[in-house]
């Protein structure tokens, strides 16, 4: 009985500390159970987030307060495919005028078994650097020492910042499991915030309550924190990354955003406002409605504009975006107000997108036109919420002008654009018209379609080891500008581009219309591809294998809509030479679909004893669809597979 006994005893122990090691989350407390520990709704995933750890308080000093952030995180990493992912941490930071963000006391280690014993690999400080992502926003980036498959890594840093509108938001959700996400807020009464819950409408543990102990002072006033605490507990990974706008809309997290201010005199200063008070503010900002103004004045003046004022609206459109933009010149840079004044902006003839849109719309309005400037957030900055009139959810503006009871949206930052059309970045929900006392929400989803069609020649050589191809690309709208923005006509690039798709000894490359937005971008070659030949037969893939082969949708289920962009067009059409001394043994079938959100169509026919022709094509109609019709979204994706990767078969006559 006494070394059974004790050997449960023993379990209980090693339970017991088992248990408490698990729960551990204090920085550099890396042990055993962190290598073994197993996420059991999803086992194969490349890595686990152990534990995830914020806390954002005021701190005094000597000038007032500053929002202090710590941030310490756990990492398990389960797969080689994480090492890209998690070897790099980026910390961003914002800057403006004198007034900048820190980040500082960066730490971090990589722990591995050796021997069987835990080994730990510490950050050097040389492996500490920045970078610019534009003028008010850096990064601070740190690498991660010897992180190998089966590691465990561990980082903390601290943010203290001035600006009390950028109050750190915390995501709860990583694109890999998290077993803890913990974060505190300790609010100060001279501020208060509004926040906003994505993704879920509740939380494991949420309490909030004031601080106990010695009171903190102020001027005259003395207080206690108010303390918000929130933690959630086995969070799945986020998966459905394919055609959405941003990860950031649609993840588990909370959104702070600065509602109003009380000042130490008294009072209050309101920051949360109503869309009519935003418009008015954008309205009489020196950088934006005042920048409008000047740039209308100025071109009312200038010979142009006397060539241009009595010609037809349609004319003057045309004229006012395409003299911006052979006039001035966009310098990369994203924009919701102009970023420099107008005298600087008009001697430099270059600025970000805030003061190439603004001058337009003045442009636009000297020359009689109902122009407006339209202010949106773009693709990668998130969605916004119309329900909270916040200014930071903008980040961008285009120009809207009203022609009988629509509105043209243009944008002169694109010069390989066209004038009619914003950029692809742009289309995100809705954007808000700055116009004077009206609140006007414009769509910014496309209702037309952007097609590409490809036609192909193909004939085998005479040892029938290898195909001749003729292949003719033309694009049209965004499919058009896709190519003009990535190849134009860079014939370096784009015979590697031809490459990849497996046509070599590429030869007679031209291309057609790359500087003009308003015709089709076309591109015609020749080329050669490894013949399949097997057994007195040849297999030909009519596309040249240039047909989606995996099917995008891998979920089971989809939460979120699907976000194609714009409403796009595929077509195909091939002409196959049979080569003297061969028939054809097998020919693809035909398949046609329409229903309101694709249409499918495959045709095979032999129009000659020497030619056999196959055409196909597909539409998608909408630029957003309902995650309701993911999975029909999915069969249609089947069906393109399906079909539009059938081969013709050739077989030698007997």
């Amino acid at each position: 009985m006494k070394p059974l006994f004790f050997l449960m005893l023993l379990s209980i122990i090693l339970y017991s500390n088992t248990f408490g090691q698990q729960y551990s989350h204090e920085f550099g407390e890396v042990n055993t159970i962190d290598f073994q520990y197993v996420y059991e709704d999803d086992k194969n995933a490349e890595a686990i987030v152990l534990y995830d750890i914020g806390e954002t308080k005021f701190k005094r000093t000597d000038n007032g307060f500053v929002l202090h952030f710590e941030k310490r995180t756990k990492i398990k990493i389960q797969s080689k495919s994480a090492l890209e992912k998690f070897l790099e941490v980026e910390v961003p930071y914002y800057k403006e005028t004198h007034k900048i963000e820190k980040v500082e006391n960066i730490e971090a280690s990589t722990y591995n078994i050796e021997n069987g014993q835990i080994t730990e690999t510490k950050l050097l400080k040389d492996a500490i650097f920045e970078d610019v992502i534009n003028e008010n926003w850096y990064v601070k980036k740190f690498t991660i020492p010897d992180v190998r498959e089966g590691s465990v890594i561990e980082y903390r840093y601290t943010v203290e910042s001035p600006f009390f509108v950028n109050l750190k938001d915390w995501e709860f959700q990583w694109t890999v499991p998290t077993a803890y996400s913990e974060y505190t807020v300790k609010m100060i009464p001279f501020y208060e915030y509004v926040f906003i819950l994505q993704g879920t409408n509740k939380f494991d543990e949420q309490k909030s309550y004031t601080s106990q102990g010695m009171k903190r002072q102020f001027g005259s006033i003395e207080f206690n924190d108010n303390v918000h605490h929130f933690v959630m507990k086995n969070v799945p990974a986020f998966k459905d990354a394919e055609y959405i706008t941003s990860v950031n809309d649609y993840i588990i997290k909370l959104d702070f955003q600065l509602a109003r201010i009380y000042p130490l005199t008294g009072g209050k200063i309101d920051y949360i406002t109503t869309w009519p008070d935003l418009i008015k503010e954008l309205d009489k900002h020196q950088y934006f409605g005042d920048f409008i103004k000047k740039s209308e004045k100025q071109f009312s003046k200038s010979d142009s504009f006397v060539d241009i004022e009595n010609k037809p609206d349609m004319e003057k459109f045309e004229y006012g975006v395409n003299y911006v933009k052979a006039n001035y010149s966009w310098d990369g840079r994203n924009g919701k107000y102009a970023n420099k004044d107008f005298k600087e902006f008009e001697r430099e003839k270059t600025g970000n997108a805030g003061c190439i849109n603004l001058y337009l719309t003045g442009v636009l309005q000297s020359m009689g036109l109902e122009a407006y400037p339209l202010i949106l957030s773009t693709r990668n900055h998130g969605k916004i919420i119309e329900s909270y009139p916040f200014s930071s959810f903008f980040n961008y503006t285009v120009v809207a002008v009203k022609t009988n009871n629509s509105y043209l949206l243009t944008d002169a930052t694109d010069i390989l654009n066209s004038q009619f059309r914003i950029p692809i970045k742009c289309m995100n929900g809705n954007g808000l018209i700055i116009k004077e006392d009206e609140e006007f929400w414009l769509n910014l989803n496309p209702n037309f379609i952007s097609r590409t069609e490809k036609f192909f020649k193909i004939s085998l050589n005479e040892n029938l080891d290898s195909i001749r191809v003729n292949e003719e690309i033309k694009a049209h709208e965004y499919e058009a500008l896709y190519f003009r923005n990535r190849y134009y006509n860079d014939t370096e690039k784009l015979d590697e581009y031809i490459t990849s798709k497996e046509i070599f000894g590429t030869n007679n490359l031209t291309v057609e219309n790359a500087n003009d937005a308003s015709k089709p971008y076309i591109l015609k070659f020749c080329g050669t591809q490894s013949a399949e030949v097997y057994q007195n037969k040849v297999y030909i893939s009519p596309f040249l294998n240039q047909v989606v082969a995996e099917n995008p949708f891998k979920q089971e289920t989809r939460n979120y809509p699907i976000d194609m962009i714009y409403p796009n067009s595929h077509s195909f059409s091939s002409i196959i030479s049979i080569p003297e001394g061969y028939a054809i043994s097998a020919i693809p079938n035909s398949f046609n679909f329409s229903n309101e959100l694709a249409d499918i169509n495959y045709a095979a026919f032999i129009t000659s004893d020497n030619e056999v022709k196959i055409s196909g094509w597909y539409t998608f109609k909408h630029a957003l669809y309902h995650q309701d019709y993911y999975s029909k979204l999915k069969y249609f994706y089947m069906e393109i597979i399906k079909h539009f990767n059938q081969q013709v078969v050739l077989e030698k006559e007997t």
